[in-house]
C-alpha cells in the first residue's frame, strides 16, 4: 500500500527538511526520510528504494543547488520518474524548490514538471504542499489526529505568524584554519600502521614511507623518533594540488584525525569496530553533562545510562553511551564547518559487546521519544564539553595552524514561525508505541 511521504533532500537542507516532515507529520501523514520514520505501524521499508518503489505515495524532491549536483538526492529521483512512468502515477515526484536557482541549474530531468516554491515563505509552501496532498488523496496513516491542524496550516490561520523562528542546526562553522601546510621528510621509514598509530598525536598525510604533510609541528619526541625535518612550507590554496593530490582531499584528512585527537584528549572511549568515539562511565561527575539550554536556562543530561531489555528470565540490561562525531563539510574548495551528529553507542553493563538485535532494539527503546528538543540538547551539551576555554572549539595546539571551530552549532533565522500550542501536534508517543517493541522496557 502507498501511504507515505518520502522527503529527498540534500544535507544542507537538513532543516527544511526537517520542519517539513515535523509539520506534515502533525497534519496526519505518515513520512519516511533518512534522518526519520513517522509512520504508522505496519512494518518499515528496509531501504530508500524500497520505500520509493512500494511504500511512497509521493516524493518530495527538495530542489537546491546542493541537491542538483549530489549523487543520493539525484538518484532517488531517477527512482521516483522510473516508477511514476511504470505504474503511470501522476504527480508522483513533487519538486520543492527551498531556494532561488536559475533555470539552466535545475536537473534536466525536473525541468518540465512543476514545482511548489517555498522561496516566499516556509508556511506559504508547505500550505501548498497540503493542497497539493489532498488532491492526491495521500492517506492521513495517523488517523483523526491531525486534521484540524491541517486545516489551520493550509488556511495560513494563527498558528502560523509572520514573525522570526530560530532554527539551530547541527553545524559548527569554522572560525579559523590552518593557511599553509608543512611537508617533513623521514628519515626513518613510517609505516601505515605506525601512521595510524601516531595520528592520534599528531595529525598528519602519510605521503610514502618517508614524507609526510602536516599543519602543525609535531612533538620533539617525534621528531626524534623518525628523525622528521621540514623542508617545504606551502600555502593551502583554494582548488590546488600537491603531489598531484587535491590540497582539499589532504586537509580533510588531516581534519578528520585532528577530531580523533580532540576525542581522544576528552577522554572519550574508541570502539574499533564501529569506530565511533563515546563517553565511558566515569569521566563525568555523576555521568552528567551540564550545558545551557536555547533557552538560556542551566540543564543537564546524562551522557550514560542503562536500558532493560525482555521480561522475566530473559530480562537483561544494557548500557547506552552518548557517541558524538564531527564530519568535515566543504564548500567551493574549502573546509568551512563541521557537522556534528549524535548516536547512541550500546555495551553490556562489563562494557562487552551486544548482539545486532539487542544493538538496534536497546537504541530504539531509548531513542523513539527523543524529538526535536531532545536532540538539541544533547547537541548543545556536547558542543559545550567539547569547548575551549576560551569559547571556541580547537583541533590543535597553535591557532594558527589548527581549525578552530565556534563553540556552538549554527543557528537560521525562519520568516515565519508556528505557534506549538495552537497547532497541536499528535502525540508522538501514541505514533512510536505502535512500533513492535513490546518485548522490551526502558529503566
Amino acid at each position: 500500500m502507498r501511504d507515505l511521504v518520502f522527503i529527498s533532500y540534500a544535507w544542507e537542507q537538513v532543516s527544511v527538511a526537517d520542519w517539513l516532515a515535523r509539520r506534515l507529520t502533525a497534519a496526519g501523514y505518515g513520512v519516511w526520510m533518512d534522518r526519520l520514520k513517522l509512520g504508522g505501524g505496519e512494518d518499515w521499508p528496509k531501504d530508500i528504494q524500497d520505500a520509493i518503489r512500494t511504500r511512497a505515495a509521493c516524493v518530495l524532491a527538495l530542489l537546491s543547488r546542493a541537491s542538483s549536483t549530489k549523487r543520493n538526492p539525484q538518484g532517488e529521483w531517477l527512482v521516483a520518474l522510473d516508477v511514476a512512468k511504470h505504474e503511470n502515477l501522476k504527480d508522483f515526484l513533487l519538486p520543492l524548490k527551498v531556494e532561488e536557482m536559475r533555470t539552466e541549474e535545475i536537473p534536466f530531468t525536473l525541468q518540465t514538471i512543476n514545482y511548489i516554491s517555498f522561496t516566499d515563505g516556509w508556511a506559504g509552501g508547505l500550505a501548498r504542499v497540503l493542497k497539493k496532498l489532498d488532491e492526491l488523496r495521500v492517506p492521513r496513516v495517523h488517523g483523526t489526529g491531525g486534521p484540524a491542524l491541517a486545516a489551520m496550516l493550509s488556511e495560513a490561520s494563527a498558528a502560523v505568524q509572520p514573525s522570526p523562528e530560530v532554527l539551530f542546526s547541527n553545524m559548527l562553522p569554522v572560525v579559523a584554519r590552518p593557511r599553509t601546510f608543512r611537508r617533513f621528510e623521514c628519515r626513518r621509514v613510517l609505516g601505515w600502521k605506525q601512521s595510524q598509530e601516531l595520528a592520534l598525536e599528531w595529525p598528519h598525510f602519510r605521503v610514502g614511507d618517508f614524507s609526510v604533510i602536516a599543519f602543525e609541528v609535531p612533538p620533539e619526541h617525534v621528531r626524534r623518533g623518525l628523525r622528521l625535518d621540514e623542508v617545504e612550507e606551502m600555502e593551502w590554496i583554494e582548488g590546488g594540488s600537491i603531489d598531484g593530490r587535491p590540497a582539499l582531499h589532504i586537509a580533510t584528512a588531516i581534519a578528520r584525525r585532528a577530531v580523533d585527537r580532540l576525542m581522544k584528549s576528552k577522554r572519550l572511549a574508541f570502539d574499533a569496530d564501529r569506530k565511533t568515539w563515546y563517553f565511558p562511565s566515569g569521566i563525568l561527575a555523576g555521568d552528567w553533562l551540564k550545558f545551557e539550554r536555547a533557552d538560556g536556562a542551566a540543564g543537564r543530561l546524562m551522557a550514560v545510562g542503562t536500558v532493560s531489555l525482555g521480561r522475566g528470565v530473559t530480562r537483561r540490561e544494557v548500557r547506552h553511551h552518548l557517541s558524538p562525531s564531527l564530519g568535515v563539510f566543504t564548500d567551493r574548495g574549502q573546509i568551512t564547518a563541521f557537522v556534528l551528529r549524535l548516536r547512541v553507542h550500546i555495551t553490556s553493563p562489563d562494557k562487552s559487546p551486544v548482539s545486532v538485535r539487542s544493538y538496534i532494539t536497546a537504541r530504539k527503546r531509548l531513542c523513539k521519544r527523543w524529538w526535536n528538543e531532545e536532540w538539541l540538547n544533547r547537541a548543545l551539551a556536547v558542543s559545550t564539553f567539547l569547548r575551549s576555554p576560551d569559547g571556541g572549539i580547537s583541533l590543535g595546539g597553535e591557532t594558527q595552524s589548527a581549525f578552530v571551530l565556534a563553540g556552538q552549532v549554527q543557528q537560521f533565522c525562519a520568516p515565519t514561525c508556528v505557534i506549538e500550542d495552537l497547532a497541536k501536534a499528535i502525540d508522538p508517543e501514541e505514533i512510536l508505541e505502535r512500533d513492535d517493541l513490546d518485548d522490551d522496557e526502558e529503566v
